[in-house]
């Protein structure tokens, strides 16, 4: 327009050249720019600027950005065409890279066709993987992109209904009614725009029937509050066409007789019958892959969950538009980054990490964070302005969530080789691209919703007025019943261990998903480097039916302080559950007698109980090397008569004689496991207690003692390593 209007005067229309240089300069990674558009433009203007000096710089630049554009086009189509074969074949990680690396190459308007391709099957792998928020980023980005198409030009492209309907199941995995029934709604809105008929439109139905039937499973899980608060949804329920999850809804909510009534229940059928009916509904293996309750986006905060490489990660945000978008960046950036490192070399230290996000009125610019402490942890505390929260603006960019990541990681895992981890996963996987380019939520949700995201089930409600159906019950409907699979028994786990080397399909991480693995950690491994664990110290009181006393000696008293007041908040003042595990090995060198390992960590048992295919208990080690047996000769005996101890925290400060006993953070124990190294099989947790060197004390006569085959096992590790 500048240059149809510009005079001839030719200064000016090199002015005008050289800022529209400037601006096909800028365009990389803008992906709706009409790059093609402008290069006719300008080569339509050949006859009348061809003399000019800028024109032909204008030229060879377009002419250059097109063919990268072009090269880059046609080597993510290769990229995109590897990905589908990987993903047809159940590689699910390599089709992650590999998808990951297409988007990037195919992330210009020109191929937006094959980008949407790569976004819905980056989404189907990442959710394979287990790894629902960059699932969802994903599908969300891809229904932009489709959506796009409608707004430039007023196609509504088939792609849209299909982002639609992978939404609504992801949200449903997620547990996330609103945003759920949202996504049902404008599908089958996008359905009869398209006027989709025959077969199609038979599988459109047949799915949404099952989306219906999983929606029910959610709303048998309501307890009583959430019960209320979904009292006003049964009619609307209906509207829509969801008849099973209005007919769970409502026998959740008392109204039996009411379905009786409709002949939704036959006559025949006493309450007996249809409790079972409900109960087999409930069970249904679909129920596997849901959250435990519903969630309806009520209140002033929102709880977000994650897990990647078997670390829970929680989001505790202010229910607000941009604090839940910025929750939902960074928890699908951090999936999409770490979705590849299961065997890469990463080593979970972490169970847990928590992250709180929130506005400030006086914040202007960028987010902030830092690290507070709360309930004995560490806190990762995000805040933003609240200026325009309402659309979803925090003035975050991509930057800013990488180094968000870039704090978290180090938190729940760390690289064995930092460098090797750095070329594979950073370097050829470029998983920074994969992770955060697509997974801003913000711009896609009010492209394609406007002002109508619903968040919160309050507001998924139309201007009609629908009967409220009031909560009858004064339990839930599963009260006193059990509706969870059986749980494997798990005691005897060290006593009944397998033989031999773990089978090779133990150790093939590629059928994993993230939410199949889980870290099971007692030990805050930052805090623990900073205490200084420094040794063990007992102390035993004149009444010989007391509990004898072991203390954790460090030497920062502040941090061993935390550690236990961190250990008080989860296990109590007494370890009912005997959630932390403690080992004492004796007889761990021959050339020390009296030398012992103490191994502290989470319970080996506490695997069994959770229907896991991997699990990994993070413990400590520290080696004892005494001038004699006394302590453990009078600790040992009177824990083993009372079958009892007390744990504390204590300080030794250079140049003590004894250290200092913090006697006020005690937890009771009554589990310790005490044996002597020669017992520990090739397969025993309380193995990591011995080191490569070690030559234990193994009784006259016995050739084939089970330590010998870990120490077999450590030695070939370490020369490998």
């Amino acid at each position: 327009m500048d240059l149809k209007e510009a005079p001839t005067d030719q200064q000016i229309v090199s002015k005008v050249l050289s800022e529209l240089k400037g601006i096909v300069a800028q365009m990389d990674g803008l992906i709706s720019y009409p790059i093609e558009v402008v290069s006719k433009i300008v080569q339509e203007m050949g006859d009348f600027l061809g003399s000019n000096a800028a024109y032909d710089d204008l030229c060879e630049l377009l002419t250059e950005t097109m063919g990268q554009r072009a090269s880059d086009g046609e080597a993510g189509r290769i990229l995109l065409a590897r990905a589908h074969h990987k993903l047809r074949n159940r590689k699910v990680y390599d089709a992650i890279r590999l998808y990951g690396r297409a988007q990037v190459r195919l992330a210009k308007r020109e191929y937006r066709l094959e980008l949407i391709a790569a976004l819905v099957g980056g989404g189907l792998a990442y959710e394979s993987a287990g790894l629902l928020w960059a699932a969802r980023a994903n599908v969300l980005a891809a229904a932009n992109q489709a959506f796009s198409e409608f707004l430039e030009h007023g196609e509504l492209l088939p792609q849209s209904l299909a982002c639609l309907r992978k939404l609504a199941w992801l949200e449903l995995q997620l547990g996330r009614v609103p945003a759920t029934l949202q996504w049902i709604d404008l599908a089958s809105g996008v359905a009869q725009n398209l006027g989709i008929s025959g077969k199609r439109r038979q599988v459109f139905l047949e799915e949404r029937a099952i989306q219906d039937g999983v929606l029910g499973i959610l709303f048998l899980r309501a307890d009583l509050s959430q019960l209320e608060l979904l009292s006003i949804l049964p009619d609307k329920l209906e509207l829509v066409g969801l008849e099973m999850s209005r007919i769970a809804l409502l026998y959740s909510l008392g109204y039996e007789d009411e379905l009786r009534r409709e002949g939704t229940i036959p006559k025949e059928d006493d309450s007996e019958a249809v409790l079972d009916f409900i109960r087999k509904w409930a069970k249904q293996p679909a129920g596997l892959d849901l959250p435990s309750k519903p969630v309806l986006g009520e209140g002033e905060q929102v709880v977000l969950r994650s897990r990647v490489l078997g670390c829970e990660i929680k989001a505790f945000v202010a229910n607000n538009f941009a604090s839940m978008c910025l929750a939902e960046w960074i928890l699908a950036a951090t999936e999409g980054l770490l979705a590849t490192s299961l065997d890469a070399g990463l080593f979970t230290h972490a169970q847990d990490f928590s992250l709180r996000i929130s506005a400030k009125k006086d914040l202007v610019g960028k987010p902030q964070y830092s690290f507070e402490k709360a309930d004995g942890h560490q806190v990762l505390e995000v805040s933003h302005g609240e200026s325009e929260s309402a659309i979803g603006r925090t003035g975050a960019d991509s930057q800013f969530v990488q180094k968000i990541i870039l704090e978290i990681l180090p938190r729940i895992a760390l690289p064995r080789n930092v460098k090797q981890y750095g070329e594979q996963v950073l370097g050829r996987e470029e998983g920074f691209s994969r992770a955060i380019t697509f997974s801003d939520p913000g711009v896609p949700l009010n492209n394609i919703l406007g002002e109508k995201i619903a968040r919160r089930i309050s507001e998924w409600r139309s201007e009609q007025t629908y009967k409220t159906f009031q909560l009858r019950r004064s339990q839930p409907w599963f009260h006193g019943l059990d509706l969870e699979p059986p749980k494997e028994k798990a005691a005897g786990i060290l006593e009944n261990l397998g033989e031999g080397d773990p089978p090779r399909e133990l150790l093939d991480f590629s059928a994993v998903k993230h939410s199949q693995v889980r870290v099971f950690s007692l030990i805050d491994m930052p805090l623990w480097d900073k205490a200084g664990w420094h040794g063990v110290g007992f102390a035993f009181g004149p009444d010989l039916n007391e509990p004898p006393i072991m203390a954790l000696v460090f030497r920062n008293a502040e941090a061993a302080k935390e550690i236990f007041e961190g250990w008080r908040t989860k296990l109590g003042e007494v370890d009912e559950e005997d959630q932390l595990h403690l080992s004492l090995i004796t007889g761990v060198n021959k050339g020390l007698p009296h030398s012992y390992a103490v191994v502290v960590g989470s319970n080996p048992t506490t695997s069994l109980m959770h229907g896991l295919h991997h699990a990994v208990h993070v413990s400590r080690i520290h080696r004892m090397d005494p001038q004699d047996s006394r302590n453990l000769d009078v600790f040992v005996p009177r824990y083993e008569r009372l079958g009892r101890y007390v744990l504390v925290p204590a300080y030794y400060a250079p140049g003590s004689e004894q250290p200092e006993f913090f006697y006020d953070l005690w937890i009771g124990k009554q589990a310790l496991r005490i044996i002597p190294a020669w017992k520990l099989g090739r397969n025993d947790p309380d193995g990591v207690g011995l080191q490569p060197e070690d030559d234990p004390i193994i009784p006259d006569g016995m050739e084939n003692a089970p330590v010998l085959g870990i120490l077999e096992r450590r030695r070939t590790q370490h020369r490998n390593s």
